[in-house]
């Protein structure tokens, strides 16, 4: 008599037998990947009863939609954090050229063209992951 074996485990065997020879078939990734993770919860929604798998099956589509998302919303981030850097790195060239003893016609301005990018900077600041180091 065969044991049984789970959707989980019959998606590793299937992984396991389609890897080519250059692989060693015994080596697994520890971890899913957020597709193959999404696509055997549906196929093991279809051996829960009624209610469980619908649940199963909505917790795979929040989990899809959520996790693309997230990736958008890091690019994003990134996007923010080069132009940030840039805003902060034009205005130490444009403060190193200007002489900071000469008085401005435009007192607003000259606090603006201040202010904007040490906010900029206390933004970076804040939103920086753990992983990244100093500016």
């Amino acid at each position: 008599m065969q044991p049984k074996i789970s959707v989980v485990q019959g998606a590793n065997i299937t992984e396991k037998l389609s890897m080519t020879n250059t692989q060693n078939v015994e080596e697994l990734q520890p971890r899913m990947t957020r597709e193959t993770l999404v696509s055997l919860a549906r196929k093991a929604a279809v051996y829960l009863p009624t209610a469980s798998a619908q649940i199963m099956n909505e917790l795979a589509n929040r989990l899809d939609v959520t996790s693309v998302a997230l990736c958008e919303a890091m690019e994003q981030r990134k996007q923010l954090k080069d132009s940030l850097s840039r805003m902060v790195l034009m205005h130490e060239l444009m403060m190193d050229k200007v002489n900071h003893a000469a008085s401005f016609y435009d007192g607003n301005c000259l606090a603006e063209m201040n202010e904007a990018p040490l906010q900029a900077k206390r933004t970076l600041i804040h939103t920086k992951s753990p992983s990244e180091g100093e500016m």
